[in-house]
């Protein structure tokens, strides 16, 4: 009984729970006092924040992007020339084994290596993304690389899309290698929710891919996972946090003709 109540109360320990209910007691108090058009603000404040962190509308706006993109399996596809593995999924972390550590979105490198463990192409290619070194901008793909042959995942050459600051960079990059290594067929990996951008900005630049979407955040999630409490959490606002992110992102790469 009382592990169920702490666990009630648990999302006042997050900042935006507390000041959810001071809006709410603010917005009591002025209506108590009649005071109508000031309990406006504070009340609908609280509304917006109570449907973003309360209500399952951040998830339902993750999975309108995530549709289209499943397979059954995960990995049900053709083999291609080469794998190619968008980064995002790792930060440089020097007291960490192979000196990163791995975020939500590492399921792309899960998924791009396990593509390769069932031979679907000859070749890999990973956007790790870069760290600064005073002025320099240092690739995190070496750090990849010696993790991948350190546990024997695959054997196939390992290249890299070099210190890329976004998707589209990345899309110019492996442009270069494809140009190099005579690469046509291209199996594209990336989260779900970024995959439109993704094969758009591929497209653009001319090469037919075949999407394996992977780091499903909110399609086909169990319900488990779903929103259980009236209190709000940070979870809802990151996860709409991603959805203007890749809304805004499309609008943005498709002004500047990078779509």
């Amino acid at each position: 009984m009382i592990g169920s109540v702490l666990k009630f109360f648990s999302p006042l320990a997050q900042p935006i729970a507390l000041i959810w209910v001071i809006l709410i007691i603010e917005t009591i108090f002025l209506l108590a006092k009649k005071r109508w058009k000031l309990a406006i603000v504070p009340g609908i404040i609280a509304i917006i924040i109570f449907v973003i962190g309360s209500t399952a509308l951040p998830d339902y706006l993750i999975a309108s992007l995530e549709k289209g993109y499943t397979r059954e399996p995960p990995t049900a596809v053709g083999r291609a020339d080469v794998v190619v593995v968008l980064g995002g999924g790792t930060w440089p972390s020097r007291h960490n084994v192979f000196g990163f550590d791995f975020k939500d979105a590492s399921d792309r490198l899960i998924t791009g290596t396990e593509l390769m463990r069932q031979g679907k192409a000859e070749a890999f290619v990973a956007g790790c993304g870069f760290w600064r070194d005073g002025g320099r901008r240092l690739s995190q793909s070496p750090l990849i690389r010696q993790w991948i042959d350190a546990w024997h995942l695959f054997d196939a050459p390992v290249y890299n899309l070099g210190t890329s600051l976004d998707t589209y960079e990345e899309g110019r990059a492996f442009e270069k290698l494809a140009d190099q290594h005579g690469w046509e067929e291209v199996i594209l990996v990336t989260s779900a929710i970024h995959m439109r951008r993704a094969e758009a900005v591929f497209e653009k630049i001319g090469f037919d891919v075949e999407c394996v979407a992977t780091d499903f955040v909110s399609l086909d999630v169990p319900p488990s996972r779903r929103p259980n409490n009236p209190f709000p959490t940070l979870n809802g606002f990151e996860k709409v946090e991603l959805y203007l992110h890749e809304k805004l992102g499309w609008i943005a790469y498709r002004l500047r003709g990078r779509i």
